[in-house]
């Protein structure tokens, strides 16, 4: 609004009827050739801008059109293949897993019986071990350090039960729990 003002008075600067010094009538005229030189820049430029804006935003959006057409047609085939063989196939393995369901739990008992026998070994282990070093009286070599030895399979075979159970553990949950929540 300035701008359109200052403009009019350049324009206009000869028709006032009053008298002004001649470097007044010259500043006038030069500030209305200045200031339409840069407001033509300016609006060049903010008109520039506007179209590069307006051309990103409109090929970002068409960008992001087609991606959620892409994922929205690949939804509905992923749908449509578990819905549609992927179903039946499932209900037929669980049709045959069924007589199988109670030797799944046998199968769990057997592995934290691995885990009860190995205590019994490492308490045996532990007693050989403590009995064994007060009892290196005999004089023979191979006596006393027979019961050594023995405390110490004992307990190594505690320690592989262990082992074994905790694998097997690990093993069957990585396998079975993600096919139980498929098929059950």
């Amino acid at each position: 609004m300035l701008t359109t003002e200052v403009q009019n008075f350049g324009l206009d600067v000869d028709a006032v009827n009053f008298t002004l010094p001649n470097n007044i009538k010259l500043i006038c005229k030069n500030a209305y050739a200045e200031i339409d030189a840069i407001s033509a820049g300016v609006v060049t430029a903010l008109g520039t801008t506007s179209d590069t804006i307006q051309t990103n935003v409109i090929g970002v959006s068409s960008i992001i059109k087609d991606a959620a057409k892409a994922a929205n047609s690949s939804v509905g085939g992923s749908l449509a293949f578990a819905k549609g063989p992927l179903d039946g196939a499932v209900a037929s393995a669980a049709t045959l897993l069924l007589p199988y369901r109670s030797q799944i739990a046998d199968a769990g008992i057997a592995v934290f019986a691995l885990f009860f026998a190995s205590l019994p070994l490492a308490l045996v282990g532990i007693m050989l071990s403590k009995v064994g070093k007060k009892t290196n009286c005999t004089g023979s070599t191979l006596i006393d350090n027979m019961d050594d030895r023995l405390a110490d399979l004992f307990l190594l075979l505690s320690w592989v039960l262990l082992f074994i159970g905790c694998m097997l553990m690990f093993l069957f949950s990585g396998l079975f729990i993600p096919l139980s929540k498929v098929f059950w």
